[in-house]
This record gives C-alpha cells, structure tokens and sequence, in this order.
C-alpha cells in the first residue's frame, strides 16, 4: 500500500514547479506587450511622418510651379517669399513654424489662398535664376536645400 503512495505523489507537479512556471510566462507577457508598445509606436510615428512629407511635397510642387514662372523675387525676411510672375501677378509665400506654409496670390490670381501645415521651418533666399529653400524638421533633427528655378530669369528676364 505505501509503493501505491509513493507512486501517485510523484506524478504531479508540486506548487514551486508551478509558480516557476507562471513567473516565466509573467516575464514573457511583459517582455511581448513592450515589443508590441514600440511596434504600435512606431507605425503611429510613422503615418505622421508620412502625412508631413506629402503635405511638403505638394508645398514645393506648387512653390516650383510659382517660382517657375516668377520674372523677380524678393525676400525681406528669410520666412517670407514674393514672387513677381510674368503676368504682373504677385505671390506671396509666408512660412511659420507654428501656421505653417501659406501661399497667398495677388487679387488677379485664380486660385485661393492655400497654407501647407506640416510642423516645419522654411526659409527661401532669391538666388540668381531661381531660389534656395531650407527645409527643417525639429523632431527629426534633420534639414535640407532644395533650390527652384525660374525659367523667365533663367531666358534673360529681371531679377
């Protein structure tokens, strides 16, 4: 009767095997709601940067097309922009980190104002030909110069 004994209390698990077991699935738990915390944190901060990169790509293709066809330009500060077109139209281009980008044309131009939220620092400088535009991204810590030519200045129109 005492080997039926023996025998049945060695084939379960005792409570130390268990709480080690459940102490290595709590280890496991925490460690996979970290790894998906940064995965979800990482796609929402991607999306973002998506959103801004499209809004700044359709800023400098307009810009492009403005500039484009601008016969001078003048900047009284590095955020602010005025384009003479060849029309006798007149842009302006206001750039606010806070505003954003907005593009506001003179009384005969067919469109409407637009402004170009993206959270970035711009600032345009005239060049000969054309214009340098510096973009900055603070949250990226990152910047770049693009420079746009103007194909009236570039013929041998004005400055």
């Amino acid at each position: 009767m005492t080997d039926q004994c023996t025998v049945a209390s060695r084939r379960g698990f005792t409570l130390t095997n268990m709480v080690f077991v459940i102490m290595i699935l709590g280890v496991f738990s925490l460690l996979a709601g970290e790894v998906i915390n940064a995965v979800f944190k990482s796609m929402r901060q991607s999306a973002q940067q998506q959103d801004r990169r499209i809004v700044l790509d359709r800023m400098i293709l307009s810009l492009r097309a403005d500039v484009w066809g601008a016969r001078a330009m003048s900047a009284r500060r590095a955020g602010e922009l005025r384009l003479e077109m060849a029309d006798g139209a007149t842009v302006l281009w206001q750039a606010d980190q806070e505003q954003g980008v907005q593009r506001n044309p003179g009384a005969s131009a067919r469109e409407g104002r637009q402004t170009y939220s993206a959270g970035l620092k711009v600032e345009f400088e005239p060049r000969p030909g054309g214009v340098l535009v510096r973009i900055e991204d603070a949250q990226l810590k990152q910047s770049e110069e693009i420079v746009l030519a103007s194909q009236v200045m570039l013929a041998g129109g004005s400055r």
